[in-house]
């Protein structure tokens, strides 16, 4: 038998609109489970979500959304003796 591992993080039913830029902040790279537009949990990987999205629902639908990796950096590459100028 197959062990399901819980969700990373599980959630009381929540507005995922209202919650949205917090989780792409603090939570990005990881996978949200909505369904009815409530915030259920989020994981680390896309078949984790899937998974206990069928688990949970069955065949009633639900949505997967990937948080969005934001960089906080700009990649720069300089030439020797080269300077940056903004």
């Amino acid at each position: 038998m197959k062990c399901m591992l819980p969700p990373m993080l599980e959630f009381e039913p929540i507005a995922f609109d209202s919650v949205r830029a917090i989780l792409e902040r603090e939570h990005a790279g990881m996978v949200a489970l909505v369904a009815g537009g409530d915030l259920i949990a989020v994981y680390n990987t896309l078949d984790e979500a899937a998974a206990d999205g069928v688990r949970r629902f069955g065949r009633t639908p639900f949505d997967l959304l990937e948080l969005p990796v934001i960089e906080d950096r700009l990649p720069l590459t300089l030439a020797q003796g080269q300077r940056a100028q903004w």
